[in-house]
């Protein structure tokens, strides 16, 4: 990769932060979520091609009964690292919505009495 293309993908990420970021983090502060982010998530994009056989691989071992799993998982995945949640980043992504929609409806263990003053149900 030359530096050209290494400066286009900084501004990009970097815009990224300044878009989405900007009233949820002090503007030093981005760099704490940026780069673990763009870390796990091309983690993620390396290991999404083999995450269905690495989690049939996973049932099949767990209904065999097999403890130490690793070696298998990591062959699987055809990489040195696996990962066995159901879950991706791209999945997030698509349920952002119905997540959202949780974190707005109140609990019901909360009673109406212990809600903030000027909670109103949506």
């Amino acid at each position: 990769m030359d530096s050209s293309q290494l400066n286009w993908i900084t501004n990009f990420i970097w815009g990224i932060a300044d878009d989405v970021l900007r009233d949820l983090y002090v503007r030093g502060k981005y760099r704490d979520v940026i780069l673990p982010m763009t870390v796990i998530r091309r983690l993620d994009a390396v290991l999404e091609p083999s995450k269905q056989a690495v989690l049939d691989m996973k049932a099949n071992l767990d209904q065999v009964g097999i403890v130490d799993q690793r070696l298998a998982l990591r062959q699987a995945a055809g990489q040195a690292f696996c990962n066995t949640s159901r879950f991706s980043l791209k999945d997030l992504l698509l349920r952002e919505r119905s997540l959202w929609s949780l974190c707005r409806k109140p609990s019901p263990r909360v009673s109406r009495h212990r809600r903030p003053p000027g909670y109103r149900l949506r």
